[in-house]
Order: C-alpha cells, then sequence, then structure tokens
C-alpha cells in the first residue's frame, strides 16, 4: 500500500505531519489489497468513459470508479497524475478522490459517486416542463463553478472541459452544491515559464466543441481562462434556451431576454470574450456585480451544526493518533447526503475570499476548536480538516458503525488490535515506512490503557469519544 501525498515526513521521530492526502491509498499487488477484495463492481455510468458505480465491500458505501487501461498510460504517469489532482481537489464542489488500485491490466481511480443528474438532463428536464431557469438559478450555478475554478487555478491545475455533462447536481435543484467531475481525463497544469523554476507543461490539443474556447488546443494560449469561457456559454444557454458559437466577429443576441437585464448581458459577454485578455479571472467573476446577489447561503446553515460549532468549547487538540483518526473518518465516512450537503454548505458560507480554505477570523467557532481542526499546524483549515468538525459532532453520538469501520481500516491485519506496525503499514510509501518504530509506538502510547502496546477496539472508542 502506497500513500499519494505531497507531505514529506521526513525524520518521523518527532513530527509527523497530515494533510488532506495522507489518507489517499495506492493499493497494488501481490502483497496489497485488489479493488476486487474491497469493491463489488455494479452497473456503468453511462455519462463517463470507464467508469462504474461500486460498492465498498466493509461499509456498503456506495462510490464510482474509473478503469483505466495499463496501456494507455505508465504507472509513474498514473500516480503523478493522481498526486498532482489529490493536492488540489479539496472543496466542496470538487469530486472527493478515495483510494486507487492496480492489477496486471488495469488501474482503478475510486471516488465518490458519480451517480447524479448533470447539468444537461437538469436543463432537459425543466424545458420539458415548462420551466426554464431563471436568472436566480443562472447566478447560483456560475457563482458556484467560479468558486471552485478559482481554487483549481490557484493551485495551477485547469480543468480543460467545464461542461454539463462535467457538472453534476447530487442534491436535486441545490444548484449551490453541484459537483465539476472528469478532472483525470482533461485537467492540465497551467503552463509555466522555464525562468520561474517550474516544469513547462505543454497543453494537449482537444476537440472543438461548443463549450470550448477559442484558444483551446493552442498550446501557447493555454491559461486559466479556458476554464472561464465555457462558464459563458452555460450561462448563456441556461438563459436563453440557445447554443452559441462565437467568432471574433459575430455579435451575441439576446432575443428574448428583458432590457432590464443589462448587468447579466455584460457580465456573460465578457466570460465570452473572445481574446482571453479580455476574459475575466475566475475570482473577477466571482466578484462581478450580477453574481453578488446570489451570495447568500447563511440563510441556509443548519442549527444543529451552528449550535455544535458555538459549544464544543473543551475539545483540547489531541496527540497525532487522534488526529489521524479523525482525519481518516472525515476523508472516507463523511462523504453521503446529510453530512456532505450541510457542511459543503458551511464551508463555503464561511470562505468569504472563495481561496478554498478558511482562517482563523472566517471561523466563527474558538480557537480552541480551530486549534483542534487545524491538523497542519498551517494557520488555515482546509476542507479536509474542516469536515473533521463532523466526527466531532458524530463521536457524541457514539457512531458505532463509523467507529468499527474505522478501527477496521487501522487493525491492518485483521488481529483485532492496531499494533505500531499497523500504524507504519498505514503510513507507508512505496513500500517503506514513512513512520519508524518509535514515533509508532508514541502515536499508540496514550489510548494503550492496559499497557499492553497495542489497542483494542474498546481502547480505540474510549480515545475518540473522549
Amino acid at each position: 500500500m502506497e500513500r499519494l501525498s505531497s507531505t514529506s515526513m521526513g525524520d518521523c521521530s518527532e513530527k509527523l505531519e497530515i494533510d488532506h492526502a495522507t489518507f489517499c491509498f495506492h493499493h497494488e499487488g501481490p502483497t496489497g489489497l485488489t479493488f476486487h477484495e474491497c469493491y463489488t463492481l455494479d452497473s456503468k455510468l453511462d455519462s463517463f468513459r470507464s467508469t462504474y458505480q461500486c460498492t465498498h465491500k466493509d461499509t456498503d458505501e456506495v462510490r464510482s470508479v474509473k478503469v483505466i487501461s495499463r496501456s494507455s498510460i505508465d504507472k509513474a504517469a498514473f500516480l503523478k497524475k493522481v498526486k498532482s489532482l489529490k493536492e488540489v481537489i479539496n472543496h466542496p464542489n470538487l469530486v472527493h478522490i478515495f483510494e486507487s488500485f492496480q492489477c496486471e491490466r488495469y488501474f482503478y481511480l475510486v471516488t465518490e459517486s458519480m451517480a447524479h443528474d448533470n447539468l444537461y438532463e437538469a436543463v432537459s428536464r425543466r424545458h420539458k416542463a415548462g420551466e426554464p431557469f431563471g436568472k436566480p438559478q443562472v447566478a447560483q450555478i456560475l457563482l458556484t463553478l467560479v468558486e471552485c475554478l478559482n481554487v483549481c487555478h490557484a493551485k495551477g491545475i485547469i480543468h480543460g472541459a467545464v461542461h454539463p455533462s462535467n457538472i453534476l447536481l447530487p442534491h436535486g435543484q441545490s444548484y449551490d452544491n453541484l459537483l465539476l467531475v472528469n478532472f483525470f481525463d482533461h485537467a492540465i497544469k497551467v503552463p509555466r515559464t522555464a525562468s520561474d523554476g517550474t516544469e513547462i507543461v505543454t497543453q494537449q490539443k482537444r476537440a472543438k466543441s461548443n463549450f470550448a474556447a477559442p484558444e483551446a488546443g493552442i498550446p501557447s494560449q493555454a491559461s486559466d481562462k479556458l476554464d472561464v469561457y465555457p462558464c459563458g456559454v452555460i450561462a448563456y444557454i441556461l438563459l436563453t434556451g440557445r447554443t452559441i458559437c462565437r467568432s471574433r466577429q459575430e455579435p451575441i443576441s439576446w432575443d428574448g431576454l428583458d432590457d432590464d437585464d443589462k448587468n447579466v448581458r455584460k457580465g456573460i459577454e465578457e466570460l465570452l470574450a473572445y481574446d482571453p485578455a479580455d476574459r475575466p479571472t475566475a475570482y473577477d467573476a466571482f466578484n462581478a456585480d450580477w453574481l453578488r446577489e446570489a451570495r447568500s447561503f447563511e440563510a441556509d446553515l443548519h442549527p444543529v451544526v451552528l449550535g455544535a460549532v458555538h459549544s464544543l468549547r473543551q475539545f483540547n487538540k489531541q496527540h497525532k493518533f487522534q488526529q489521524a483518526i479523525r482525519a481518516y473518518i472525515s476523508s472516507h465516512l463523511l462523504r453521503e447526503k446529510f453530512d456532505r450537503e450541510m457542511l459543503d454548505t458551511m464551508f463555503r458560507a464561511w470562505d468569504q475570499n472563495i481561496d478554498g480554505k478558511l482562517s482563523r477570523d472566517e471561523f466563527p467557532g474558538s480557537d480552541q476548536l480551530f486549534d483542534s481542526l487545524d491538523i497542519d499546524g498551517n494557520g488555515f483549515l482546509d476542507y479536509s480538516e474542516f469536515l473533521t468538525l463532523q466526527t466531532h459532532i458524530e463521536m457524541c453520538d457514539d457512531d458505532e458503525y463509523k467507529l468499527r469501520a474505522a478501527f477496521n481500516a487501522w487493525d491492518t491485519d485483521g488481529s483485532g488490535y492496531i499494533s505500531y506496525r499497523n500504524i507504519q503499514d498505514v503510513f507507508s510509501i512505496n513500500g517503506e515506512f514513512a513512520v519508524n518504530a518509535s514515533t509508532a509506538r508514541a502515536m499508540i502510547k496514550n489510548a494503550d490503557l492496559d499497557g499492553d502496546g497495542r489497542i483494542s477496539y474498546s481502547e480505540f472508542k474510549d480515545m475518540i469519544m473522549g
């Protein structure tokens, strides 16, 4: 088992760093787990190439898996791409990557479930019902899109295929909780000049479509503005019900749109600027006047979690093993239904500068709670760290299912106990231990109540619930 993480652990005898990519594992045979040992392969998703629904055998959680032929990409390139995406995809509106596997013929990339209606289907359904999208819904969709794109662009990743089929609606008509997917097939790195010391990445040529920017497929013009143009196309289609395929000279037709919608028209025309230099960035688009009215998340915040944020003041920052367990639970076991929708809305409401993380000033809870959630200690809460808030809330309700699933994940040899060797197994990188024996023993010491050098399930439960 290999761990796909950008964090270098270095000498772990003194400090073990845990980030949001820590628990994105890569498994390979003959000694590692196989995909089919962990999952049952279910139906194929017609909307995506070589993508299926699958069910985790231990937890019964439904996820999606992209099956990739090893003849199309070698191991080094696959792991590099997954690693770069995992470093970026840490936002409520970007599809979550759980883990990956390889066998003799295939790679398997496991993500959260993508079996949801896409924006194309929502448009078709509404038009058939005589209920076209109005300006509030269009603004909300655009606002959410440019927000999550800004997070990608700030980290040097262009999605490359912003398209209605790659925009999912997991919660029906809750358009602020849409999900941008299909990064693996299309995402590209923003080209850099050699003078800044970074790698120069050439954009692959892509087939033209009505959603592609005019400069798409021209390596010298690749920039994050490639993702902004299709946002304009999507907004135009949603408002007018017509497609658009622009040339430099062709004016944009606004037939059927009210004359008092000048701000809306101006905003969309800026997104559709033929010259990328005239196009706004995703950040600038987010702050456009015509989208400001859509920024109204606060009214939907759930009172249960709001109350918990203000009441969880006695939770002290615990030892590394407890932090690691909470991070694992938030990464692998909090991605469904109520958990996701509620916390996503809160995170986006508090992330006022849309940088994909919460500062101490943006977080409404106590400094003590902030410090307990800030696992990597960088002074910000990224999305995965924020999700550990739910573990504080759920563990107060004694969630036996999640506790048992988390324990089993760390009990790598199935002995019924967690030993220091199990911890070394979990934190192994490329088959080598990233945590030495003394550090692993120190991690379990506080939870080892009977002093036998290992953690039983009852000790594990007491540690998390305490």
